[in-house]
């Protein structure tokens, strides 16, 4: 990686210039010869048609112009709340991002604002609170769906009426200053229940139960019920992509039945996700079956 980095120095820091690799996952150095590693310089990475994950060093503070501009692999990026300056078009034309994770160290959530403003497209992210930022129930994951403008003309009133399609406004405008009103994501569940294709409905309530931060009991229950409405969908969803986690928070969360992971086994066996069978049915002898033998004796 340091091999393929063009850079200046200036300040007793690390500016990246251009990255001339070729690897589909980059690390970014934190420290060059000594140096932190503090921004990333417009168009350094511009056109790297082989990027598909960048991880972003805490070291780093600013990201110039354009960028990640033409980036048309990449999906994911990791990087943490000490990016304070986002430049114009930084992540245009990256079509395929969908997944951002975010470190939240110092409780700042602009970076995050920063990103989504540029995109009207389906992203996910993922928040890490705190210092220690593995600690159980530190951690958000969430969904804001995509949206459409539309322009349409009052021909009478010689006007022209901007409309909005999707729920995907609505979600961003759950950004605050500091950081994201979970209560007011949780209630504009509903419209996006209306507006929204199911499957991205689905994986919002599906993330919201698997990391419940700041989430009510109510909400939680909405979303358990809209899963169990739609289990079937969901589970070739989650089968097809063997998403084994997210299986279990479910069977853990009660909102599978016994009843409905045999039925889930047997889909997954007709798809050929045979690891996924023999890893359940082990789940299954291992909890269900032994707690029937216990009850018997």
């Amino acid at each position: 990686m340091r091999q393929d980095i063009e850079f200046r120095k200036e300040n007793n820091e690390i500016i990246v210039q251009k990255y001339n690799g070729t690897s589909s996952q980059i690390e970014i150095p934190s420290v060059i010869d000594g140096l932190p590693v503090t921004e990333i310089a417009d168009y350094a990475f511009h056109n790297c048609r082989s990027l598909q994950k960048v991880i972003i060093p805490d070291s780093i503070t600013t990201i110039g112009n354009h960028a990640f501009y033409d980036c048309r692999k990449l999906e994911s990026m990791v990087a943490s709340d000490a990016i304070h300056s986002i430049g114009d078009g930084a992540f245009k034309n990256c079509y395929l991002l969908k997944s951002i994770e975010i470190f939240l160290r110092n409780g700042k959530i602009a970076v995050v604002r920063n990103i989504l403003s540029e995109f009207s497209s389906e992203l996910t992210v993922t928040l890490h609170y705190g210092q220690n930022a593995y600690e159980t129930g530190k951690t958000a994951k969430i969904i804001f769906p995509k949206f459409l403008y539309d322009y349409v003309e009052n021909n009478s009133a010689r006007i022209i009426r901007q409309e909005t399609y999707g729920s995907g406004v609505h979600y961003r405008e759950c950004m605050t200053d500091s950081d994201i009103d979970y209560k007011k994501y949780d209630s504009i569940f509903h419209v996006g229940m209306a507006v929204d294709m199911l499957d991205t409905t689905l994986f919002i309530a599906l993330y919201r139960i698997m990391y419940p931060y700041q989430l009510m009991n109510t909400a939680k229950e909405n979303y358990g019920n809209f899963i169990r409405e739609h289990f079937e969908v969901l589970m070739k969803l989650l089968v097809e992509d063997e998403m084994r986690e997210e299986i279990l928070c479910l069977i853990k969360e009660s909102i599978i039945t016994l009843e409905q992971l045999d039925y889930l086994m047997e889909y997954a066996r007709r798809q050929q996700k045979l690891e996924l069978v023999s890893y359940f049915l082990s789940y299954k002898q291992r909890n269900y079956l032994k707690k029937s033998m216990t009850f018997d004796l």
